[in-house]
């Protein structure tokens, strides 16, 4: 069966992958190995479905909260999966915070009730957020994400490029779930080896928290990696040259580079904390390079075009 009718990776069979080897999956190519034509994608994040109904703001407003308020982010990706329907990428990849509040049954609900309305023929591959499985993620927190979203470490291609999705969140914060951290980091090392091996034309990694924001050698915060797991990566991606890293979890737009490595960071589906309008990336792939820029979804263009 291909893998472009599927709409995303947490159908049946990676179920069945994330069982026999937890929170790693492969998803297969399903585009022509030597297609030399360029293509585009969509990047999200935070969706983050109850972030607007916050309980200091509705304390604020004397209002009581459980969590189910959910309707302004429900109605922006609305929107965005609208603009998607009627753009037909590639693919689309979402970079975590899915939900405010892990486990919280309205808010996994509408989530999954909208991304169904996705069409069939555009995969939608999903990544695990601090709000997913927790600031300080543990194993029951982890296996709670797999069971309910999928994954949270698999490979997917498309036209030569290779998508590599890491739980950045597990990098952040590993002080629970040490062993899952170096999981992670072999099954990485193994991947960058056999992408280089398959002679992969371009290397996208796809993560919650941005690697650094503005400097490869910034100082460590909640919206970056700490120093030594961000240098670690850097060394692993240079290496094998990956071409771009792309994140959210900033709540707005950032855009900075370590040599040849871009660092992408793109802000918020749902609710953004800075000046950039709730939108999404979209990112066109040559085999040699990739081009980039954020709309918000009252600038979506009508089409994508390729200038060469």
């Amino acid at each position: 069966m291909s893998v472009v009718r599927r709409r995303t990776v947490v159908g049946v069979l990676l179920v069945a992958l994330a069982l026999l080897v937890p929170g790693a999956a492969r998803v297969e190519d399903a585009s022509a190995e030597t297609s030399p034509e360029p293509f585009f994608f969509v990047q999200m994040a935070d969706t983050q479905f109850g972030f607007f109904a916050t309980p200091l703001l509705l304390a604020i407003a004397g209002r009581s909260w459980n969590g189910d308020d959910v309707a302004r982010e429900a109605a922006l990706f609305e929107r965005a999966i609208a603009h998607v329907n009627r753009l037909r990428p590639a693919f689309v990849v979402l970079c975590g915070d899915l939900v405010n509040l892990a486990r919280q049954p309205t808010q996994t609900a509408e989530f999954n009730r909208i991304r169904a309305l996705l069409r069939d023929d555009v995969p939608l591959y999903l990544v695990a957020g601090n709000h997913d499985v927790g600031n300080t993620p543990t194993r029951a927190s982890l296996a709670w994400y797999r069971s309910t979203f999928g994954p949270d470490r698999y490979t997917f291609d498309h036209a030569g490029t290779r998508g590599i999705v890491l739980n950045s969140v597990i990098e952040h914060t590993p002080k629970k779930v040490p062993l899952a951290r170096l999981a992670q980091r072999q099954w990485l090392a193994s991947t960058l080896e056999q992408a280089r091996r398959d002679e992969v034309r371009q290397l996208l990694v796809f993560q919650h928290h941005p690697l650094f924001l503005e400097d490869p050698v910034e100082p460590p915060s909640a919206f970056n990696l700490p120093v030594a797991a961000r240098q670690h990566h850097l060394d692993l991606f240079k290496t094998y040259g990956v071409r771009a890293v792309l994140a959210g979890h900033y709540h707005r737009n950032a855009v900075a580079a370590d040599g040849a490595l871009e660092m992408i960071t793109t802000s918020a589906v749902g609710r953004p904390l800075g000046d950039d309008p709730s939108g999404f990336r979209i990112v066109k792939v040559w085999p040699d390079r990739i081009e980039h820029e954020y709309y918000g979804l009252d600038d979506v263009p009508d089409a994508i075009t390729f200038d060469d």
